[in-house]
């Protein structure tokens, strides 16, 4: 079997990684940027398409992601105010036990959260994954590059 060229329009998803330039420099060695073209744009598109039967594992992700980085932002606040506590210029109004329980409350919400969210990202990366490789829209040569590449994104 003969495999198409990196330039076919039967595979607009293939590319040769290899031939390709990692990246551009300028006469002075700074890197060049490089603009983005409408075709490149079509190409991201039709590539997200494959994500969209599991666009709420992504949405849910991204929304533990946000209530992660909420905790995390007030496990500091309370920390600062059981050191006041401790010290008899406590804010809120708890003592060092209650401060302390929320904290432990917080660290178990924290990590079952970030559980989550690893979780439903790794669903959607993982069939996202399992469904570009069952389309036909790439070379079966370079699936195996890909998903080692997409590994890094």
């Amino acid at each position: 079997m003969r495999l198409p060229d990196a330039n076919s329009p039967e595979y607009p998803y293939l590319y040769n990684p290899m031939a390709m330039k990692r990246d551009k420099r300028s006469e002075n060695g700074e890197a060049v940027s490089t603009r983005f073209s409408l075709r490149q744009l079509r190409e991201a598109g039709s590539m997200i398409s494959f994500l969209k039967p599991y666009r709420w594992y992504f949405f849910g992700g991204l929304a533990l992601l946000f209530f992660g980085s909420l905790l995390f932002m007030i496990f500091p606040y309370l920390a600062s105010d059981l050191a006041d506590v401790a010290t008899g210029n406590g804010k809120l109004g708890l003592d060092l036990n209650q401060i302390g329980l929320i904290l432990i409350v917080i660290l178990i919400l924290q990590g079952l959260l970030s559980y989550l969210r690893v979780i439903w990202f790794a669903v959607v990366s993982e069939k996202g994954m399992v469904d570009v490789r069952n389309s036909n829209l790439i070379c079966p040569q370079y699936i195996g590059q890909l998903s080692y590449r997409s590994k890094f994104i």
